[in-house]
């Protein structure tokens, strides 16, 4: 990696991450850390494999149909983690920044593929629109990371 992609591959501040996470809390399923539920983010950190410190969490996507925190997405300072369902296998439940910024995004099916086996399985949303939506997310904190 060069230096410049080293620079770009690191969120510049917490405040971009914060701003593109703000322009999608209004669905239902993007929720900031500090809408979380007590009993949801319990649900998630028992389920998750790998969970980010809580003072970092900027964002919470939940893609389980009953909206039960057991699975989906979450943005935190330093990074990318997620929990699938038994349908969508992954390689890893985590990425940093830095590892994000480098891979392709696409939506396969019902999850958005990041390439090298990592999967965010999407199918509980029940819709293309709030799959694209998530994948918009995915892409504009990508291009940010890659300014």
């Amino acid at each position: 990696m060069t230096r410049k992609s080293e620079e770009a591959a690191q969120l510049p501040n917490a405040e971009k991450l914060k701003e593109i996470c703000k322009s999608y809390e209004d669905a239902k399923e993007f929720r900031p850390f500090s809408a979380l539920s007590a009993k949801k983010l319990k649900t998630a950190k028992k389920t998750f494999k790998v969970f980010p410190s809580e003072e970092n969490i900027h964002l919470f996507y939940d893609t389980h149909p009953l909206d039960k925190g057991k699975r989906g997405f979450i943005l935190s300072q330093d990074g990318i983690y997620w929990h699938n369902n038994w349908a969508n296998e992954t390689y890893r439940n985590c990425l940093a920044w830095e590892d994000f910024a480098e891979r392709e995004l696409k939506l396969k099916g019902f999850a958005v593929d990041l390439g090298r086996g990592d999967t965010i399985g999407l199918a509980g949303l029940g819709s293309d629109v709030k799959r694209n939506k998530a994948l918009r997310l995915l892409t504009e904190i990508k291009e940010a990371l890659n300014e």
